[in-house]
């Protein structure tokens, strides 16, 4: 199989292009904690679960369903979802649908702070949807 120089230059652009993108979200520190959301993660699934119940989302008909999400709070926080992170796997559409509906309905990022300056950064959660619906607590708190 012959490749012409067209090709190899767009596979050689794209190629460059999405090592780029790569290096820039890992250029973008991760923090592990759950100070990205104002109130913590208790307030953040208790604010989901306010979405779930205010907009009628109905529940994943699997039950254990997970989903993790990574995702970016800029320094001026703004949420930003990232799509096809390369690490996680998330392999429920379910779950995934549920929270593009959720996530922009909540308002209270909190951006990282270095040095006493707000930071972009990253970080993850664990999406239970189940634990959301009809299993919900006060104080929830899904802990890894």
């Amino acid at each position: 199989m012959k490749i012409n120089i067209t090709t190899m230059r767009k596979i050689l652009l794209f190629s460059l292009f999405f090592t780029k993108l790569l290096n820039a979200q890992e250029s973008i520190p991760f923090y592990n904690n759950d100070l990205f959301y104002k109130g913590g993660f208790v307030n953040f699934y208790k604010e989901a679960h306010q979405v779930i119940i205010e907009k009628k989302l109905a529940p994943c008909d699997k039950k254990e369903a997970l989903y993790h999400q990574e995702f970016i709070v800029t320094n001026k926080g703004e949420f930003k979802k990232i799509e096809n992170s390369p690490n996680v796997f998330n392999a429920n559409k379910c779950a995934s649908d549920l929270l593009d509906q959720i996530l922009p309905e909540l308002k209270n990022w909190t951006p990282a702070q270095k040095d006493g300056n707000n930071i972009t950064a990253r970080s993850l959660f664990a999406f239970f949807p189940d634990d959301l619906f009809d299993n919900y607590k006060d104080d929830y708190d899904k802990k890894f």
